[in-house]
């Protein structure tokens, strides 16, 4: 994707959204068909033990970050547009470098007591192995992940999402040859390792050629970490955002899945939860596509620049674009998650339903208010921050509690709530320091045209009989009656739709055309 210097940030966030939802709903159908076939040939118990294993990488991956992931959103954009090239390629290499060494102070000791680990989280007979196996994914992930989130800072999203849609299409080829070879869950996570190494060699690649691509600016004044970023200034963000994600953490299946097995006493409960947290995060995902690693990079460049009222303009158009297709996505997931779950992973997973349901009314909620504590981190408000972020522990002891006694719901509803209040405590404090507005007037509009779609879609489920058929019927559907009711509610006013035109969105003249 080329990008002009005379190229508007409008236009180049633009673009990187429409990359973000091209490419981004095939990434999560590749990773939806791997999940299914796990799920659908391991049974609860086993598919619950790669459940553990995802969790494990992800929480190895957290803990000895120190926030040095997030940074790379936060820092790289500047030195970009301020100094060059040289800035932010010595900034990539220190951050890297300094990510690498830490990783060891966690992967070592798990890999020296992976036969206790393996035992508490109830990973079979092979349970060491996969400790062995998960320690290498591990490190692997978390260089690509920073390698990932280096080209999105770059606003090079269209590259990002080639090498995630990648790995996703290599990884569910991988699940399938392991299936067709009978293989045991420990040659998945193995072949998992290697293409995690295949898409790291063509990412490096690739964030050479966008720092290649990167003209030289200005010489960046001599700092004590790289030029152009203080240490004082980078070790307070970086601790700052690793206190952001260590609390956001206890609200995540990498934190959940882990405690269900160590309570529970069994693997298959997790499974359960993390199907019911799948289809709704899925969803989300979806959704959120075309703001996927923007949200920091956009709002970092406007609180650089001291635009008060472009903030708060930027934070309320984001806020709609959110809930047009938030409320929809969610309503229809509620309605036919009775049907979607036992067909795409088995009847043994029906009794996931409940908790696809708690869940996708509170994730979708979440996401409604999500912008608020984005925008306090981007700008550094610590405490305000911390403070939003510290709600998601609250949740903690009842859901141990809850999931200690098999009620795998309560647990959920207790997971989701807390996750809520958090973006809902966010949104006010940024409220009040910044003056942002959440559109409810738009979002009470919006919501319109998903009444209509459950009203439909609830008496069409009452009168067909469950199968694939109807579930694509009904889904399609649904999204007619909500395309149509956006219409004829007058969803999106004269406003909406002239950013919708400056954003020169690829395709998005036909669309205004037929809204207006």
């Amino acid at each position: 994707m080329s990008e002009e210097g005379s190229d508007t940030l409008l236009r180049r966030a633009s673009r990187s959204m429409f990359w973000n939802a091209t490419l981004l709903p095939l990434i999560t159908i590749f990773n939806l068909a791997a999940s299914i076939m796990i799920r659908r040939h391991f049974g609860l118990e086993v598919s619950g033990r790669y459940d553990v294993v995802i969790a494990l990488v992800n929480s190895w991956m957290m803990y000895p970050d120190l926030g040095l992931t997030t940074t790379v959103s936060q820092f790289a954009p500047g030195l970009e547009s301020r100094y060059g090239r040289s800035a932010v390629a010595a900034f990539l290499r220190r951050v890297g470098g300094l990510r690498l060494a830490l990783m060891l102070l966690v992967l070592v000791p798990a890999n020296l007591f992976a036969d206790v680990v393996a035992a508490r989280l109830h990973l079979g007979d092979a349970g060491a192995w996969l400790i062995h196996l998960t320690t290498i994914l591990t490190a692997v992930r978390a260089v690509n992940d920073l390698v990932m989130k280096s080209l999105q800072a770059l606003l090079r999203h269209l590259w990002a999402n080639l090498l995630l849609l990648l790995q996703a299409v290599a990884a569910t080829a991988v699940v399938v040859a392991a299936f067709t070879a009978g293989k045991p869950l420990e040659t998945v996570v193995g072949g998992l390792v290697i293409v995690g190494l295949a898409v790291l060699a063509a990412g490096l690649g690739r964030l050479w050629a966008a720092l290649r691509s990167i003209p030289e600016r200005n010489v960046a004044p001599a700092t004590d970490f790289v030029p152009g970023v203080p240490r004082s200034r980078f070790m307070k963000f970086g601790l700052f955002m690793y206190v952001f994600n260590w609390l956001n953490y206890f609200a995540t299946p990498a934190f959940a899945s882990p405690a269900i097995a160590l309570v529970a006493g069994s693997a298959a409960p997790v499974a359960l939860f993390n199907v019911g947290f799948q289809l709704p995060q899925m969803a989300v995902v979806l959704v959120l596509a075309g703001f996927q690693g923007l949200y920091r990079p956009l709002f970092a460049r406007l609180v650089d620049d001291d635009a008060p009222a472009k903030l708060r303009t930027a934070f309320a158009e984001i806020s709609k674009v959110q809930a047009i297709f938030l409320l929809p996505a969610g309503a229809g997931l509620y309605v036919l998650a009775t049907d979607y779950i036992p067909l795409m992973f088995g009847a043994e997973f029906a009794a996931a339903v409940p908790i696809a349901r708690v869940l996708c009314v509170m994730l979708v909620a979440e996401s409604l208010f999500n912008l608020g504590t984005i925008l306090l981190s981007v700008d550094h408000q610590y405490r305000e921050v911390v403070l939003a972020q510290s709600l998601r522990l609250a949740g903690v002891p009842v859901f141990i509690y809850l999931a200690a006694r098999s009620d795998v719901v309560g647990a959920a509803t207790a997971f989701g709530v807390a996750r809520f209040l958090s973006a809902v405590a966010g949104y006010l404090l940024a409220r009040r320091r910044y003056d942002v507005r959440f559109p409810t007037a738009f979002a009470i509009r919006a919501a319109a045209p998903s009444a209509a779609m459950v009203v439909v879609v609830v008496l069409a489920q009452t009168l067909l009989p469950t199968s694939w058929l109807e579930v694509v019927g009904l889904t399609l559907l649904g999204i007619a009656v909500v395309a149509v009711g956006t219409r004829a509610f007058r969803v999106l006013g004269e406003h909406e739709l002239a950013l919708l035109e400056r954003a020169g969105l690829p395709g998005g003249s036909h669309i205004i055309r037929w809204l207006r």
